[in-house]
């Protein structure tokens, strides 16, 4: 199997996830949700091994964000996660995607691999175990995430005084 189509199965994951979590079966969102964010790292090792494509480098961000982002809006529908904190977590995944098309990107870089890594370790948590704990560690992912956005706009900030 491709990396890419394991990347295009990890954003798809995010539709039965999200419906496992609305009709009350969080522990099969939680079973899939762990399966898929595995999902990120298996494709990694197989884009190393055939060699990275642009196209993955494109998807396997968009999917990373599908996947989170999906879930955690079926768990402001089940008022597992208050809707500030999604709303903080989406905006700045917007705001660091037009950050990204202004910039040139090289590949994922660590920082960024941290932010995914702490998002989805968060709302495992929080599918697992829902309560104050698990919404302070995605508040915590959050402010992580929060604290990468000015990585990103320094090379966007660079990408765009190159062009000129």
């Amino acid at each position: 199997m491709s990396a890419d189509v394991l990347t295009i199965l990890r954003a798809i994951a995010g539709l039965p996830i999200a419906l496992a979590i609305t009709s009350g079966h969080r522990d099969v969102a939680f079973v899939l949700f762990t399966l898929a964010a595995a999902s990120d790292a298996v494709d990694g090792w197989v884009a190393r091994r055939a060699g990275p494509t642009a196209r993955g480098a494109l998807l396997d961000p968009l999917a990373d964000k599908a996947l989170v982002l999906s879930a955690l809006a079926a768990l402001v529908v089940v008022a597992a996660v208050p809707l500030w904190l999604f709303a903080l977590i989406a905006g700045r995944e917007a705001f660091v995607a037009g950050l990204r098309i202004v910039s040139v990107r090289d590949g994922a870089r660590t920082i960024a691999k941290a932010k995914t890594v702490l998002e989805m370790c968060a709302v495992g948590a929080v599918l697992a175990v829902p309560g104050t704990w698990a919404n302070a560690l995605l508040l915590g992912a959050a402010l992580f995430a929060i604290a990468t956005v000015p990585t990103y706009f320094a090379r966007a900030t660079q990408a765009s005084a190159d062009v000129r």
